[in-house]
């Protein structure tokens, strides 16, 4: 399973234009994982039950951070991208996709690696969780 990002940009010169439109996808990416990431490490400490205490939270918040700086949007693909003029000026849109299975499996890692989270009660049946839906999206690619 991807994620995807339209990047847009705008110049006078046609590559200044493409240049803008990637960054700005990039950066659409990057949000979009961070997100991802955020959302599938609040799934797993509800599954590891609602009375989180500061400690867990504080793990939790630690990996999101981790997870989402080591995530590198290198491994995005460009599907598509056109332009079109616009008076003097050329705009662009590039459409980006990103494999988020990468990034779900580094928060994986992660969370194994932690010394609290790895040793809250029901973690393993929220790994399990996680796990599966990284192998689905593998075999989805």
């Amino acid at each position: 399973l991807f994620i995807y990002a339209c990047g847009i940009g705008n110049s006078s010169n046609l590559n200044m234009s493409n240049s803008r439109a990637l960054l700005d996808g990039k950066a659409k990416l990057a949000n979009q994982i961070s997100n991802q990431v955020t959302s599938r490490m609040t799934d797993f400490l509800e599954d590891l039950g609602g009375n989180n205490d500061d400690q867990v939270r504080q793990a939790s918040e630690r990996i999101i951070k981790s997870v989402s700086k080591e995530t590198e949007i290198s491994g995005y693909k460009e599907i598509k991208s056109e332009f079109q003029n616009i008076g003097s000026k050329f705009q662009t849109y590039i459409l980006l996709q990103y494999p988020i299975g990468e990034a779900n499996q580094k928060l994986y890692n992660r969370i194994k690696e932690d010394d609290i989270l790895s040793n809250q009660e029901a973690v393993d049946a929220a790994l399990e969780e996680l796990e599966a839906e990284i192998n689905m999206k593998s075999s989805g690619n």
